[in-house]
Protein backbone atom coordinates (compact mmCIF):
# COMPACT_ATOMS: atom_id res chain seq x y z
CA UNK A 1 0.00 0.00 0.00
CA UNK A 2 1.14 3.57 -0.85
CA UNK A 3 -0.24 6.53 0.96
CA UNK A 4 -0.56 9.58 -1.54
CA UNK A 5 -1.05 13.55 -0.07
CA UNK A 6 -4.47 13.87 -2.31
CA UNK A 7 -6.91 11.56 -4.47
CA UNK A 8 -5.42 12.59 -7.05
CA UNK A 9 -2.01 11.56 -6.52
CA UNK A 10 -3.31 8.52 -5.27
CA UNK A 11 -5.27 7.74 -8.70
CA UNK A 12 -1.63 9.21 -10.18
CA UNK A 13 0.07 6.24 -9.28
CA UNK A 14 -2.58 3.04 -10.22
CA UNK A 15 -1.81 1.39 -13.15
CA UNK A 16 -5.03 -0.17 -15.22
CA UNK A 17 -6.51 -2.73 -13.02
CA UNK A 18 -5.24 -1.52 -9.63
CA UNK A 19 -7.70 -1.27 -6.49
CA UNK A 20 -7.58 2.01 -4.99
CA UNK A 21 -8.93 1.78 -1.41
CA UNK A 22 -10.01 4.90 0.07
CA UNK A 23 -9.42 5.52 4.35
CA UNK A 24 -12.83 6.67 5.91
CA UNK A 25 -12.66 10.45 6.00
CA UNK A 26 -14.39 13.38 4.11
CA UNK A 27 -11.56 14.80 1.46
CA UNK A 28 -12.42 18.47 -0.13
CA UNK A 29 -11.28 18.11 -3.57
CA UNK A 30 -11.97 16.88 -7.10
CA UNK A 31 -9.96 13.86 -9.08
CA UNK A 32 -10.19 12.61 -12.93
CA UNK A 33 -9.77 8.88 -13.73
CA UNK A 34 -8.37 8.12 -16.80
CA UNK A 35 -7.41 4.47 -16.46
CA UNK A 36 -9.07 0.92 -15.69
CA UNK A 37 -9.58 1.00 -11.47
CA UNK A 38 -11.69 -0.55 -8.96
CA UNK A 39 -12.12 2.46 -6.14
CA UNK A 40 -13.85 1.44 -2.86
CA UNK A 41 -13.70 2.13 1.04
CA UNK A 42 -10.40 0.84 2.93
CA UNK A 43 -12.25 -2.81 4.39
CA UNK A 44 -10.06 -2.88 7.48
CA UNK A 45 -11.75 0.57 8.61
CA UNK A 46 -14.83 -0.20 10.24
CA UNK A 47 -17.72 2.22 10.35
CA UNK A 48 -16.46 4.89 8.72
CA UNK A 49 -17.45 6.65 5.65
CA UNK A 50 -15.10 7.79 2.36
CA UNK A 51 -16.87 11.05 1.26
CA UNK A 52 -15.36 13.53 -1.36
CA UNK A 53 -16.73 17.27 -1.88
CA UNK A 54 -16.33 19.22 -4.21
CA UNK A 55 -17.16 23.09 -4.25
CA UNK A 56 -18.27 24.20 -7.82
CA UNK A 57 -17.04 21.90 -9.41
CA UNK A 58 -17.54 18.04 -10.76
CA UNK A 59 -16.16 15.73 -7.57
CA UNK A 60 -15.09 13.24 -9.97
CA UNK A 61 -14.49 12.45 -13.52
CA UNK A 62 -14.28 9.09 -15.29
CA UNK A 63 -12.92 9.85 -18.71
CA UNK A 64 -12.36 7.01 -21.77
CA UNK A 65 -12.07 4.06 -19.08
CA UNK A 66 -13.36 1.32 -16.96
CA UNK A 67 -14.22 1.79 -13.32
CA UNK A 68 -15.66 -0.27 -10.69
CA UNK A 69 -16.91 1.91 -7.25
CA UNK A 70 -17.91 0.54 -4.42
CA UNK A 71 -19.55 2.16 -0.86
CA UNK A 72 -18.00 5.70 -1.55
CA UNK A 73 -19.89 9.34 -1.02
CA UNK A 74 -19.43 12.10 -3.98
CA UNK A 75 -20.65 15.52 -3.15
CA UNK A 76 -21.17 18.55 -4.73
CA UNK A 77 -21.83 21.22 -2.05
CA UNK A 78 -24.82 23.59 -2.47
CA UNK A 79 -24.70 26.66 -5.06
CA UNK A 80 -23.33 24.31 -8.19
CA UNK A 81 -25.36 24.83 -11.09
CA UNK A 82 -23.14 23.99 -13.73
CA UNK A 83 -21.20 20.46 -12.59
CA UNK A 84 -22.11 17.32 -11.04
CA UNK A 85 -20.62 14.97 -8.61
CA UNK A 86 -20.02 12.30 -11.25
CA UNK A 87 -19.12 12.47 -14.76
CA UNK A 88 -18.76 9.65 -17.17
CA UNK A 89 -17.17 10.14 -20.83
CA UNK A 90 -16.89 7.48 -22.70
CA UNK A 91 -16.22 5.45 -20.12
CA UNK A 92 -17.89 2.67 -18.40
CA UNK A 93 -18.81 2.42 -14.79
CA UNK A 94 -20.04 0.30 -12.49
CA UNK A 95 -21.31 1.78 -9.19
CA UNK A 96 -23.11 -0.65 -5.75
CA UNK A 97 -23.77 1.08 -2.83
CA UNK A 98 -22.67 4.38 -3.56
CA UNK A 99 -24.20 7.58 -2.33
CA UNK A 100 -24.38 10.36 -4.78
CA UNK A 101 -25.76 13.99 -4.57
CA UNK A 102 -25.70 17.84 -5.29
CA UNK A 103 -24.84 19.68 -8.49
CA UNK A 104 -27.31 20.04 -11.55
CA UNK A 105 -27.36 16.00 -12.42
CA UNK A 106 -26.03 13.81 -9.95
CA UNK A 107 -24.46 11.47 -12.63
CA UNK A 108 -23.88 12.90 -16.26
CA UNK A 109 -23.00 10.46 -18.52
CA UNK A 110 -22.14 11.11 -22.21
CA UNK A 111 -20.82 10.02 -25.25
CA UNK A 112 -21.42 6.06 -25.76
CA UNK A 113 -20.62 6.09 -21.86
CA UNK A 114 -22.01 2.64 -20.35
CA UNK A 115 -23.83 2.92 -16.62
CA UNK A 116 -24.69 0.27 -13.96
CA UNK A 117 -25.73 0.77 -10.40
CA UNK A 118 -27.03 -1.50 -7.33
CA UNK A 119 -28.06 0.09 -3.79
CA UNK A 120 -27.05 3.52 -4.83
CA UNK A 121 -28.96 6.71 -3.80
CA UNK A 122 -28.76 10.00 -6.48
CA UNK A 123 -30.31 12.91 -4.61
CA UNK A 124 -30.20 16.56 -3.72
CA UNK A 125 -29.88 17.65 -7.52
CA UNK A 126 -31.09 20.79 -9.14
CA UNK A 127 -32.15 18.96 -12.18
CA UNK A 128 -32.43 15.21 -12.15
CA UNK A 129 -30.70 12.22 -10.20
CA UNK A 130 -28.84 10.49 -13.21
CA UNK A 131 -28.92 11.78 -17.00
CA UNK A 132 -27.82 9.52 -19.53
CA UNK A 133 -26.69 11.49 -22.82
CA UNK A 134 -25.84 9.21 -26.04
CA UNK A 135 -25.21 6.80 -23.01
CA UNK A 136 -26.83 3.88 -21.87
CA UNK A 137 -27.81 2.35 -18.25
CA UNK A 138 -29.25 -0.51 -15.75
Amino acid sequence: PTEAFSLQDAVDLCVAGDILEISPGVYSENFIIRCNLTVCTNAHDKGGEAVVVSRHDTSLLIEDCEVTMRGITLVVEEGSLTHHALEVDKGILHLDTCDISGGLYGLFACNSSRISAKRCKFHSCYSFGVTLLNSTGH
